[in-house]
């Protein structure tokens, strides 16, 4: 982290910045957020709030269930549109993920692993 803000106040990124500002950046820019974005937040927040919880247990919330809103929100502001890299279930192979749930690097793998599925199910039986 101090490479890349050294690299950015060699670039002047910090101009402007009072002096406080430049001493502790992580708070200026958290500050900066909550002030450009605070009522999107709250609004996000009381969405967050009245989302109806699943019928099974009402007062249940899973962790599964709370990564799945925080990612949720953090994609609709954008930050997800970062490169997900994984390691596909079938074959093993490192790949880049489009989606937050994707196991597989083709859709040749996808369909080996629904086969698999497919064929321990019907094993069950």
């Amino acid at each position: 982290m101090w490479a890349a803000i050294d690299e950015l106040r060699a670039q002047g990124a910090f101009e402007g910045l009072d002096s406080r500002e430049r001493l502790d950046p992580d708070d200026a820019v958290e500050e900066r957020i909550r002030s450009e974005r605070g009522a999107q937040i709250a609004r996000e927040i009381e969405e967050a709030r009245n989302k109806k919880l699943p019928k099974s247990n009402p007062t249940l919330i899973t962790e599964k269930d709370m990564l799945n809103s925080t990612l949720d929100v953090l994609h609709r502001r954008g930050v997800l549109d970062a490169i997900i890299e994984r390691v596909c279930e079938v074959c093993g192979e490192e790949f880049t993920a489009t989606r937050r749930d994707s196991k597989t690097c083709s859709n040749g793998c996808r369909q080996k692993a629904y086969r698999r599925r497919r064929k321990e199910a019907q094993q069950d039986r």
